[in-house]
């Protein structure tokens, strides 16, 4: 039996630009004029490294925030006892 866990769209989306970015930076890399020499004319692959990791972190603090925010809504809508 195969378990499937819901992903949100949001996490599915910066995972697949992370890796998009990975693999744009590993195939737009060649070798360059010199015989030991390896460029990229997109940048620098730390600098796309960089871009993967803020949105990575950009997209964790929105889903964090958007936990905060139903655990509020549930707290509003549950049923007060006293």
């Amino acid at each position: 039996m195969l378990l499937t866990r819901k992903h949100s769209v949001t996490t599915l989306i910066s995972l697949t630009g992370f890796i998009a970015v990975l693999m744009m930076n590993s195939v737009q890399a060649h070798s360059g004029h010199a015989p030991t020499q390896v460029h990229s004319h997109l940048g620098s692959p730390m600098m796309w490294l960089m871009l993967g990791v803020a949105a990575l972190g950009l997209t964790a603090a929105a889903l964090f925030r958007r936990k905060l925010w139903r655990q509020a809504s549930d707290a509003k809508a549950a049923p007060k006892t006293r």
